[in-house]
């Protein structure tokens, strides 16, 4: 959950600037509870959040760039769950893009040195920039579990099912607080509109509750695999690598926990704080995709061999009896378009 708060932590003569100064003279926060000594003293936290949101970004990028490329390199075609990733990473795009518009218009500086002129404008964009980063981490989530999805059945495939469910429903109620925490929704950016808006208390306790469900399905999409592949007939080092492979998610649930750290910027009052909640919520999203993107890289290292044919052949008589519930998954996996050499590997 991103940030919730900017005119929401600022009392009313901040805002309202009752004096005659101009609009575009730097306003003085009258200390904000920040206890500084000396204004030179705090930093502009601006740059930093563009370098680690774009180095974040372009990661991310390089890796779905090869997941794609190992797919259709192979003449296997993308399925649902590149589309989900694709999306994921537009959405965290878009976001970023935003958050560095934001900071062209003061975002990272300490409250006395933003320019009350473009406060309304950059909290706008903050928000929006806010909800695009949870779109980016609900898609890269549901990618990760339609391919599990896909190679699963039983009770697992329940299971996946439930967390689909669960984390549309948790995620996207992260996504429609941020809008209708304030009447009319003006009222999040622009305090002169009026209306009224949740206790901040009750907006804290909806992202940290997001927040802990998060980290909590990462670990759990991270661990599922172990499941469905202990019992595969396999060398014991190929099946540690896709194992390795296919559990880097637990990486993104570790920063979801980290993020609980920075939940505080909600209702701090000082603005350079959303910069710290700003960057874990893109390092999430990003690293999901990471993590997402990963084990469909395995065959870009492994030599070609055989034919579609012969691995299919392979994979019914050295698979049957493992953790795979029925013979045909793997056919109906391939059918789908699902692309699922990365769990089983295929002898070379």
């Amino acid at each position: 959950l991103l940030p919730h708060s900017f005119f929401r932590n600022f009392p009313d003569p901040f805002f309202f600037a009752k004096s005659n100064r101009s609009s575009h003279e730097r306003v003085d926060a009258v200390d904000m509870d920040q206890g500084q000594d000396s204004h030179a003293q705090i930093p502009d936290l601006g740059p930093l959040l563009n370098r680690t949101i774009w180095l974040l970004a372009s990661i991310a990028a390089l890796f779905l760039g090869l997941r794609i490329y190992s797919k259709l390199s192979r003449g296997r075609t993308l399925w649902w769950d590149d589309y989900f990733l694709v999306a994921s990473f537009v959405a965290l795009v878009v976001s970023a893009s935003l958050q560095s518009l934001c900071v062209s218009l003061d975002l990272g500086k300490p409250n006395y040195a933003i320019n009350l002129a473009t406060l309304t404008e950059m909290s706008m964009y903050a928000y929006i920039a806010g909800f695009f980063s949870i779109l980016a981490l609900l898609w890269s989530k549901l990618s990760f579990a339609l391919t599990l999805l896909a190679i699963s059945s039983g009770w697992t495939k329940r299971f996946v099912w439930f967390v689909i469910i669960s984390t549309n429903f948790v995620l996207g109620a992260n996504a429609t607080v941020q809008w209708i925490q304030c009447w009319p929704v003006e009222r999040l950016w622009d305090s002169t509109v009026r209306g009224g808006c949740w206790p901040k208390r009750t907006v804290e306790i909806v992202g940290t509750t997001g927040t802990i469900y998060s980290g909590v399905i990462d670990i759990v999409l991270a661990g599922l695999p172990w499941k469905l592949i202990w019992n595969v007939s396999i060398n014991k080092k190929e099946k540690l690598g896709a194992l390795f492979a296919m559990s880097m998610g637990i990486f993104a649930g570790i920063t979801s926990f980290l993020k609980l750290t920075t939940i505080y910027a909600i209702s701090d009052p000082n603005i350079a704080s959303n910069v710290y909640l700003f960057i874990f919520g893109t390092a999430e999203g990003a690293i999901t995709i990471i993590a997402a993107s990963i084990p469909m890289l395995r065959p870009l290292f492994q030599r070609k061999s055989t034919s579609p044919a012969r691995m299919r052949g392979f994979a019914h008589n050295n698979y049957r009896h493992t953790s795979y519930e029925s013979d045909d998954t793997f056919d109906r996996t391939l059918e789908k378009g699902a692309d699922e050499e990365f769990i089983v590997p295929i002898a070379r």
